[in-house]
């Protein structure tokens, strides 16, 4: 990409270049170009860093103008591999503006065989004798103060960079830096900004605040919710609990800014059900409507229909009425649902698309990202997980699908009396409508069942 460009700004045959034959502007190649393999610095911002002690200065060789940003250029970030004694290359990187020197050239260069590796650090800074990595990352000036969350922010302005490469760095950071000189002038010359010790002191009153306490005081505000925060504590730590241990891995490190940076991320919300009988309830869910197209899955769930709900509860008058029954050998209607249905359907295999959502507890809280194992309420695909874990732990049981429903199960022994089938032993028929089931039994025929006669346990589904 780099030779064509220049082949297309420099003179063919005669004055002109191939660019301007082809009726395109004058470009000025010794303006817009620099030269290949040139040593090049550019600047990452803070939350592309991989630690506090993660200089923002990057060293890297210059390739050519960059084809993604606008008036860019592309390097390639080098770092010296002290096992394997060479340079090792990082993946392209595109950057609106770099410094370049285009008179050094860092793979040209390599530390004589055998030094002691105590001096590659020396080896490293004698490629920039004029000091270049001062101009990279040293502090000009602080422009800015603000709070933001549990921290105390300053405005930069970098030494040797543009004004469009400012950036907000926490204060520890700065006392990395040795810039608290800046800081300290900033403040001299703002003085009816708060004072930074104050701001330190109340940052610390709020960070010994809890958590889980500050995100339910915005929950209760935001939702205008009856009762005392410490009333929706316990609900909202029990369901972060349940959610984020059986369905989420929570993103950290390095990868959390590549999936910041690369995926698409659908964020959480905690929604409040508070009961009718005063208890209270939190659930957290995904934004569904935000799910990108890539995530589409089977979303449709089938239900149970009506005529084989009618069918089941009038199986215990016919068979009272018509056959003469013992009242005690009436069939038995139940109707009960799954506790946490949608976190019980099957997780996603390990060839499917990573799927990441976001939470941010509360205006100001560390935004958590996590990779999804499984479907989550709210998702497009939770209903129809949950039927295919329901419908898959119901047949290894010993049940049987009907044809003409099939959101109704069987299980009986298959007595037939005057053209009607009694249930015996494990006798039982059970209709699914999501994550409410409906059964029916005969009482004295069906005790053999066992367990089977409960309610179907979150735990037996799994």
């Amino acid at each position: 990409m780099h030779v064509t460009l220049l082949i297309t700004c420099m003179p063919e045959a005669g004055k002109k270049t191939p660019a301007e034959k082809a009726g395109a502007d004058v470009l000025d190649i010794d303006t817009m170009v620099e030269v290949f393999g040139a040593e090049a610095w550019y600047y990452d911002n803070k939350h592309r860093r991989k630690s506090i002690a993660d200089m923002p200065g990057k060293r890297a060789i210059y390739v050519g103008r960059s084809p993604l940003v606008s008036g860019g250029h592309r390097v390639i970030p080098i770092e010296w591999d002290i096992k394997r004694q060479m340079w090792s290359l990082g993946p392209t990187i595109d950057r609106s503006y770099v410094k370049v020197i285009n008179d050094k050239f860092p793979l040209r260069t390599v530390p004589a065989k055998g030094v002691d590796p105590k001096l590659l650090d020396m080896f490293v800074d004698s490629l920039s004798p004029e000091a270049y990595t001062q101009d990279v990352y040293v502090v000009e000036k602080v422009t800015a103060m603000r709070v933001k969350g549990d921290e105390v922010e300053y405005r930069v302005k970098w030494k040797g960079w543009g004004s469009k490469d400012n950036t907000w760095e926490p204060r520890a950071h700065l006392v990395d830096y040795g810039a608290m000189d800046s800081v300290a002038k900033w403040h001299a010359d703002n003085p009816d900004r708060p004072d930074p010790h104050s701001v330190a002191h109340a940052i610390m009153y709020i960070q010994h605040k809890d958590e889980d306490e500050r995100a339910v005081e915005s929950l209760v505000k935001k939702h205008k919710l009856s009762g005392t925060v410490s009333d929706w504590v316990g609900p909202y730590q029990k369901e972060m609990h349940k959610v984020i241990s059986k369905r989420c891995r929570e993103i950290v490190g390095s990868e959390y800014n590549a999936v910041l940076k690369h995926e698409k991320i659908v964020p959480l919300r905690m929604n409040p059900e508070p009961k009718k009988d005063g208890s209270r309830k939190f659930r957290l869910i995904v934004k569904g409507f935000l799910e990108p197209k890539e995530w589409d899955s089977k979303t449709d769930s089938p239900t149970v229909l009506a005529s084989t709900v009618k069918q089941l509860i009038a199986m215990g008058l016919e068979i009272e009425v018509v056959h003469d029954a013992d009242p005690d050998d009436e069939d038995v209607i139940s109707i009960g649902d799954i506790a946490s249905a949608f976190l019980c359907g099957k997780e996603y295999e390990e060839g499917d698309r990573p799927r990441y959502v976001s939470y941010k507890a509360y205006k100001g809280a560390k935004l958590r990202v996590f990779q999804l194992l499984g479907s989550l309420y709210g998702q497009r695909d939770a209903s129809y997980r949950w039927w295919e874990s329901l419908s898959d732990w119901l047949e290894s049981q010993g049940y049987k699908q009907c044809e003409n429903d099939k959101c109704l199960f069987r299980r009986h022994g298959g007595t037939e009396v005057e053209g009607a089938t009694m249930y015996e032993g494990h006798g039982l028929a059970l209709a699914v409508h999501v994550d409410d089931i409906l059964t029916c039994r005969q009482q004295n025929r069906g005790r053999l069942a066992g367990k089977h006669n409960e309610k179907i346990s979150e735990k037996e589904i799994e």
